[in-house]
């Protein structure tokens, strides 16, 4: 069966081709009788078309018929092309459907140029991601490869894995005095390496005369019994110093 399309509501020129009736050779010399071209819309009852078929153009077996306003004013029409005296062509069938309008088959206007969409003015995303900037990815969970540059807003869990390497460090520096890094766990990755160092910077240091060697032990500020880390004390020859058992100095940052 041929397949057309037309505007909803506007007059449809449709060509088609006619064959002898044994199907091999076009019929080239058929007058279009009124009765010979028949219309439904919408599965309605066939009647002969507003318009008699005409040849298009002369001797060639090619044919048009015009559906009228009215004949396109539906969702589809079926053409039927059967001779209504002794036959001397081979009968055929060709459905029109109609688009430009909410009563059509096709809503959509396929006759006009495109419209903005809304979607227009989004940034597109070329092959491998690229294009991809300014957007905001709630709750996902993916692998990222190649470089990030900008900024992260904030990442509210765990990253997972290894950082290759940072174009700016002193970002870091900016970020950590920005954030409170009270809140992190040292068991966290980077949040706990972070944390960490902080707390040694930070640390108040005294020498442990009571044990042996004496010991540099290093506590969390403000909080003497949070040890961080102690070391053993050599003189310049590398032997233990042991030999006084009290404590002689502290330094406590401010």
């Amino acid at each position: 069966m041929q397949v057309e399309q037309g505007k909803y509501g506007a007059t449809k020129d449709v060509y088609f081709e006619i064959y002898e009736v044994d199907g091999v050779d076009l019929r080239t010399n058929w007058t279009p009788a009124a009765a010979d071209c028949q219309i439904s819309t919408d599965g309605g009852a066939f009647a002969n078309s507003d318009n008699i078929a005409v040849v298009a153009p002369t001797g060639t077996g090619l044919y048009k018929v015009v559906l009228s306003v009215s004949e396109m004013t539906g969702k589809v029409a079926i053409i039927k092309l059967v001779d209504a005296a002794t036959k001397v062509f081979l009968d055929r069938v060709i459905k029109v459907e109609t688009y430009g309008n909410a009563s059509a088959q096709h809503p959509f206007d396929l006759g006009t140029a495109s419209v903005a969409q809304t979607g227009d003015s989004f940034g597109r995303i070329g092959a491998n991601g690229a294009g991809l900037t300014n957007i905001n990815l709630p709750n996902q969970t993916m692998n990222i490869t190649g470089s990030l540059s900008g900024s992260v807003g904030s990442v509210a869990g765990n990253v997972v894995g290894s950082v290759g390497s940072v174009a700016d460090p002193s970002n870091i520096a900016t970020a950590v005095q920005q954030k409170d890094v009270s809140a992190f766990s040292n068991t966290d990755q980077a949040g706990g390496i972070l944390k960490r160092l902080i707390d040694v910077v930070e640390s108040d240091e005294f020498i442990d005369t009571t044990a042996t060697p004496w010991q540099h032990v290093l506590n969390k500020k403000g909080t003497p019994a949070a040890e961080l880390a102690r070391k053993d004390l050599f003189d310049v020859s590398g032997n233990d110093i042991t030999s006084v058992a009290t404590v002689i100095g502290k330094k406590t940052e401010p």
